[in-house]
């Protein structure tokens, strides 16, 4: 615009030089674009295997955990018997 108002090589350049600012913000944008696209694909995989692995998690960890206190015969101690030896 200043191009048009003032009659000089100076304004001339300012000018061209806005537009390929423009230009090249319009190139940025687009290139975003595709970055988010493919950032939301990552990230909808990603949650996927978060699920997988907790699954995973939730069925391992009991294997961890130490076995409880039975009897001889299997049942669960919870308090001891009286007149059991040993």
């Amino acid at each position: 615009m200043a191009a048009n108002v003032l009659n000089s090589a100076q304004a001339v350049t300012m000018s061209i030089y806005v537009i390929r600012a423009f230009v090249r913000l319009r190139e940025v944008l687009a290139a975003d674009r595709s970055l988010e696209e493919r950032f939301s694909e990552i990230e909808k995989v990603l949650l996927d295997h978060n699920r997988a692995l907790l699954d995973i998690f939730r069925k391992i960890r009991p294997l961890f955990l130490r076995p409880r206190k039975t009897d001889a015969i299997g049942f669960e101690l919870t308090s001891p018997r009286p007149g059991k030896i040993g």
